[in-house]
């Protein structure tokens, strides 16, 4: 990646295809990266708005819900996601559904 990062740096100055040939990488590596990258950065803002929706179910239901009825509730909601996400998510950003006993106490 420091080639990747390089290679956008200068781009202003020098050809994509002069410093691709240079630092012996193909242009079509340089522009696959470019265009995975614009995914990586989608994919991080879609986890950090369903973090917010899992936050705003979790507040909603009294930290009640755990990763899977919060899964099902997003689904009901329209929210696209996965039981997987949403359990891996709950897990990164620490947040936990809490500990309620038999009674309601």
């Amino acid at each position: 990646m420091a080639k990747h990062a390089f290679i956008s740096a200068h781009k202003t100055a020098y050809s994509i295809r002069h410093m691709c040939r240079v630092l012996k990488v193909s242009t079509s590596w340089f522009h696959a990266c470019q265009k995975s990258e614009g995914a990586r950065q989608a994919k991080a803002k879609r986890e950090l708005d369903l973090v917010a929706e899992i936050r705003r179910v979790i507040k909603e239901n009294k930290s009640c819900y755990g990763p899977l009825r919060v899964f099902h509730k997003l689904l009901q909601e329209g929210i696209e996601c996965t039981a997987y996400m949403i359990r891996k998510l709950m897990n990164l950003h620490d947040i936990r559904q809490s500990k309620r006993n038999n009674w309601g106490q």
